[in-house]
């Protein structure tokens, strides 16, 4: 009896450990299977994030958020906006700034549809971006008609730059390639920008950083 007793329990503890290997085996399974899954759109998510930013990177980005009332000719008021620089290069669209006696109109070949004229020789536009340390060139899209009435000054961080558009104006819009102008940042921090009339008359759509260093 005691020999069948102990036979029995060999084949007993055999039987239960031939289930647990099997149970064992098959939980496994999906576990992997999971993990490929988890690593299949791990790669797919980071793709999608290069994608977004080589086409950050190919088309400047637009920062700010409209403040385009729909009607031309709309005078903006309102706190100064700050702009976070980020990617190859920002533009800042002359109706997100805050504005001081500019004229808003529709225009289609402009950047967003909408532009901004000077006014008078008082006009004053002005925002604030934060750069990281490197070196940036900035411009600004421009359309002008008279030579002897395009010109206007751009402050960045206090130092004034005159930029003016070809000679003669184009009277299309064009950006102030003739007249570059180029930042070195050692440090990150924030530069109020300023723009202002010397010849009321032309128009602005807008301006870009591009980081070049």
């Amino acid at each position: 009896m005691s020999r069948f007793h102990g036979f029995f329990g060999l084949f007993f503890a055999f039987a239960v450990l031939t289930v647990t290997f099997y149970y064992t085996s098959c939980a496994s399974t999906p576990v992997e299977e999971d993990e490929d899954k988890n690593d299949s759109l791990y790669e797919a998510q980071a793709k999608m994030k290069r994608i977004e930013t080589e086409e950050q990177d190919f088309d400047l980005a637009s920062a700010g958020q409209s403040s385009k009332s729909g009607a031309a000719g709309v005078r903006l008021t309102g706190a100064i906006p700050s702009i976070a620089f980020y990617g190859r290069g920002v533009k800042i669209e002359f109706e997100n700034m805050f504005l001081n006696q500019f004229s808003l109109f529709d225009d289609k070949e402009a950047s967003g549809g909408c532009a901004a004229k000077l006014d008078s020789v008082s006009s004053r536009a002005e925002f604030s971006i934060t750069l990281p340390a490197g070196r940036y060139e900035c411009l600004v899209s421009e359309k002008a008609f008279d030579g002897d009435r395009s010109s206007f000054s751009v402050s960045i961080g206090g130092i004034s730059y005159e930029l003016y558009p070809s000679n003669p104006p184009l009277g299309s819009w064009e950006l102030t390639t003739r007249v570059p102008v180029y930042i070195d940042v050692d440090e990150e921090k924030a530069y109020p920008v300023v723009i202002t009339s010397a010849t009321p008359g032309m128009s602005l759509d807008y301006i870009q950083f591009v980081k070049i260093k």
